[in-house]
């Protein structure tokens, strides 16, 4: 037949992808051939080469109607003459064509191009020859930091913690903000970061307390995903700030339980106003705070029992359990009640401080001729120490309101009876012979 010469030539597939383009060719001289025409043209180029070739190739002009006004521009062969700003149209014969075309101004031509990018992409894309503008409605718009002001208010507005404690949790990313000059999560850059670090090491006494400031900036900063906030732009600002941490290891727990004397000194000493508070924290084997926190609605007196749930953390609820000596019963039995559910009432009518109360047991540690080291936290270990010594484990675990395999909540809070022999080793050790 004539017009074949051999095998079919293969489209040309450009080395940077996309569509193959039929009808191009390149030599062995690296010259380019127009199968069609069996012209011939050097370019090193390869883009530019196939531009020129899809030039030399494309169909005749298509002629603009005739048109008073348009909404979108028929731009056709429309150019835009950048230097003069108006319309230049090429391949028009009428006037009422080229005055149309003339029409296209600058801001008309970006319209154009842009409902062009948006709309049809590929065509654009494969008439420039650069398949890269195919992908221009795939690329994000770089977002702007977020402010770390931002991240502190959603904190205290959703966090579910008092005001005072919420407050507290903020004083570490607050030191970091100052310390790096911080005002966005973009600003907590990796050597920021690591320069805090250094800074929290050498000042910041004990890993025990910087591993608290460490995580408390996180946990602030880790709560917007909890409420919708922008993952995006978080999670890269938490995974920088895994370089906060402590290396040094964690003091090792050394209980101090209080002696026998000291117990009982404390109790003459403290007399009317200290008894109750000193009972309950041994025969319970609270803490300070705890005992702050303590609730009628956890006693039955006449049953002699104690019940509730020790909130440790959010996510950890562990039931606790005691049976109550006739001494703490009676001390308990001279308090008087008021409608405020807190067993112990300050003079402001509220609940106590700890740490106003921790300052009056020092006082009271001073009236006695105590050394320093009685604390209200040596009560709480002596109460498990003598808990463990005179019960089984898996009891004392639930007087000190740790979690203990197989003693399920519901089971404890019905029945806060099988404590009683690690209440009564406690009893043992304090006061009888």
């Amino acid at each position: 037949m004539q017009g074949l010469k051999g095998r079919p030539q293969k489209p040309y597939r450009p080395s940077f992808g996309g569509d193959p383009i039929p009808g191009l060719t390149r030599c062995k001289d690296g010259r380019w051939r127009v199968m069609a025409t069996e012209q011939r043209f050097s370019e090193p180029d390869e883009r530019r080469a196939i531009a020129r070739f899809r030039e030399m190739t494309k169909p005749a002009p298509v002629m603009l109607p005739v048109a008073t006004s348009i909404a979108r521009p028929a731009l056709g062969r429309a150019v835009l003459d950048a230097r003069h700003g108006r319309g230049v149209c090429i391949g028009v014969k009428t006037d009422a064509e080229l005055t149309v075309a003339r029409a296209v101004q600058g801001s008309e031509i970006w319209t154009w191009l842009r409902d062009e990018l948006t709309n049809r992409p590929e065509y654009i894309a494969r008439m420039v020859g650069i398949p890269e503008v195919a992908g221009l409605r795939y690329l994000s718009i770089p977002k702007t930091g977020m402010k770390l002001s931002e991240i502190i208010g959603n904190y205290k507005i959703h966090g579910n913690a008092t005001a005072k404690a919420k407050q507290e949790a903020v004083k570490p990313l607050e030191r970091l903000m100052a310390h790096a000059g911080a005002t966005t999560l973009d600003d907590l850059t990796t050597p920021k970061l690591l320069a805090f670090k250094s800074h929290v090491e050498k000042t910041v006494p004990g890993p025990a307390t910087r591993r608290a400031y460490y995580a408390r900036i996180k946990a602030v900063i880790r709560f917007g995903l909890k409420t919708g906030m922008d993952a995006d732009r978080i999670r890269p600002a938490l995974d920088r700030c895994a370089v906060l941490w402590t290396s040094e290891a964690m003091p090792s727990v050394n209980p101090q339980p209080i002696s026998r004397e000291h117990f009982q000194k404390l109790l003459v000493t403290g007399n009317g106003t200290w008894r109750a508070w000193l009972l309950v924290g041994l025969n319970l084997c609270l803490h300070m705070e705890e005992v702050c926190a303590m609730k009628w609605t956890d006693f039955d007196i006449p049953k002699g029992t104690y019940s509730c749930i020790r909130n440790k953390t959010r996510r950890k609820r562990i039931p606790r359990a005691a049976t109550l000596w006739a001494e703490t019963i009676d001390a308990l039995k001279a308090i008087k009640q008021t409608e405020n559910p807190y067993v112990f009432i300050s003079s402001h009518g509220t609940r106590y401080n700890k740490n106003t109360r921790v300052n009056d047991f020092r006082d009271l540690r001073i009236k006695a001729g105590l050394p320093d080291a009685v604390t209200f936290d040596t009560i709480r270990d002596g109460s498990y120490t003598a808990a463990v010594n005179g019960a089984a484990e898996r009891i004392a675990r639930v007087l000190a309101g740790h979690r203990s395999a197989g003693l399920q909540d519901n089971y404890v809070l019905r029945n806060p009876d099988i404590v009683r022999p690690a209440c009564d080793a406690v009893h043992r050790a304090y006061f009888r012979d």
